[in-house]
């Protein structure tokens, strides 16, 4: 039953992603949410500290996407996909929406499914917070915008809540672009120090990364998210002048 619950969470996800590349957004909003319910159902029976986590509401949402050249990576259980460029703030915003890949649960202890839902879980999480941030920036409409960072720090908790000492290469990948993502919402509200600390933190996973030689991000990424910690610095300076 876990098993088929998983599957059916996964393929919600992944058709939540499809309908916001087709610009089905309320669609895909209701996609996203209901892989989050039944992932979280699945997590409050093995791990009961995520019950604390509320499925979000949707609103009606109007977003244009245009999914562009496709552009597909394969982690240990990801696959992204770009979305539209944006950014008014000065940040670079990563985008792209997590698409999540099945893999057996069938020898996993209890621990390891908590860690491997709270993944997916996360991962969803970011595509919802992802589609409202669009929204926000396309439109003007500050609701989605203080959606999208609930959900950018949702997101982060449930990663804060798992095993982190054993980081894989999906859980660095969601940590990273969910904490840039939501840099740029903060910096775009005059949050300048919590923002820097959320740039900081990135800029020491991705240097982390490029350590061990794990291949996340292209050359192009690396060098906007890097980027941002001099518009980090550069606001910092400014607001202690």
């Amino acid at each position: 039953m876990t098993s088929q619950l998983m599957e059916e969470s996964m393929r919600s996800n992944n058709e939540g992603v499809a309908h916001a590349a087709s610009n089905h957004v309320n669609q895909a909003a209701d996609e996203f949410c209901k892989s989050l319910r039944i992932a979280q159902h699945l997590l409050s029976g093995v791990s009961p500290e995520y019950n604390d986590l509320q499925s979000p509401s949707t609103d009606p949402m109007h977003l244009p996407t245009d999914m562009g050249n496709e552009r597909y990576h394969h982690y240990h259980t990801t696959k992204t996909v770009r979305f539209v460029k944006s950014g008014p703030s000065g940040v670079f915003v990563y985008q792209k929406a997590l698409i999540l890949e099945s893999t057996s649960s069938a020898s996993m202890t209890s621990e390891t499914l908590a860690n491997r839902l709270s993944t997916y879980c996360a991962a969803t999480c970011y595509n919802l917070a992802l589609l409202y941030h669009q929204e926000g920036l396309s439109t003007g409409r500050s609701r989605c915008i203080d959606k999208a960072e609930q959900l950018y720090s949702a997101c982060l908790r449930l990663l804060q809540n798992g095993n982190l000492s054993c980081l894989n290469p999906t859980t660095l990948l969601i940590t990273i672009i969910a904490s840039n993502n939501l840099a740029e919402i903060e910096l775009s509200k005059g949050m300048v120090q919590t923002a820097s600390s959320h740039i900081q933190f990135v800029e020491w996973l991705v240097y982390e990364c490029q350590v061990v030689k794990l291949d996340l991000f292209s050359p192009e990424e690396i060098h906007d998210l890097m980027g941002n910690m001099l518009h980090g610095k550069g606001m910092n300076t400014a607001t202690a002048a």
